[in-house]
């Protein structure tokens, strides 16, 4: 229980004011989602909470309200879903951004307006296939901008090796990830904080039990998905690939 309580906490740094532009912060991978995530939409407006960690750690970690985009043929793919029930799939291009929430291990996806009003009434969700990498927001005043060199093995070797560790030895931690994932959005939705029976990771149902009586409930549960998202990081660094 103490653990508990102790990770609940990292619900503070929620509230953290956005940071000063800078270097070009690290390289993020996005944890594959398995199944799509569905975003939550307003009349204008559609976003989803991503999970992701860093990857190239000679880097700083990025802080909140930093930009990242998708390289091209990412594995990126938005999932439109018409009131008939057929569905589409669209590649993700630069025109949608990815902001950090609060450090390195979420982002949120926003679609353009353009696209939802051109698919007014639909549904969409976010498809993360694997070793999907993102990039920072390149800026005319960076001071140190990521070289081709970093990209190519950020979005290549690195991103793979973590991949590794996502299906190996901390395959656990990305499927408890997983549901957290799905909670978290459901809960943006305006849903249960509790995912699915058929959805839940042992660990993950039970976390959702806790956080529902938390007194931040949302931000409880961002706790324990940042918690396995950083055993995950902290495993693919052990693997001293000099990431």
């Amino acid at each position: 229980m103490r653990l508990y309580k102790l990770l609940c906490g990292v619900a503070l740094m929620w509230a953290l004011p956005l940071s000063a532009a800078g270097a070009a912060p690290q390289v993020l991978a996005l944890l594959p989602t398995e199944k799509p995530i569905e975003m939550a939409c307003n009349a204008t407006q559609c976003s989803v909470e991503l999970s992701a960690y860093c990857l190239t750690k000679w880097r700083d970690p990025p802080t909140r309200g930093m930009t990242y985009l998708a390289p091209a043929r990412s594995g990126l793919a938005v999932v439109v879903t018409a009131k008939d029930g057929t569905s589409k799939r669209i590649p993700v291009n630069a025109k949608m951004r990815f902001r950090t929430i609060a450090g390195e291990y979420a982002v949120r996806m926003s679609l353009p307006a353009a696209m939802v009003e051109r698919f007014k009434g639909a549904r969409f969700a976010v498809s993360v296939s694997r070793d999907v990498s993102l990039l920072p927001q390149p800026s005319d005043t960076d001071p140190d901008k990521l070289s081709a060199g970093e990209i190519s093995s950020a979005t290549g070797p690195l991103r793979r090796m973590a991949r590794t560790v996502e299906e190996g030895i901390r395959k656990d931690d990305a499927a408890t990830v997983r549901t957290l994932a799905h909670a978290i959005n459901a809960a943006q939705r305006g849903q249960t904080l509790i995912a699915a029976k058929n959805d839940a990771t042992p660990a993950g149902a039970r976390y959702g039990r806790f956080c529902r009586t938390a007194a931040d409930p949302l931000n409880c549960l961002r706790g324990f998905r940042d918690f396995h998202l950083w055993r995950i990081r902290e495993a693919f660094r052990a693997l001293d690939t000099g990431s």
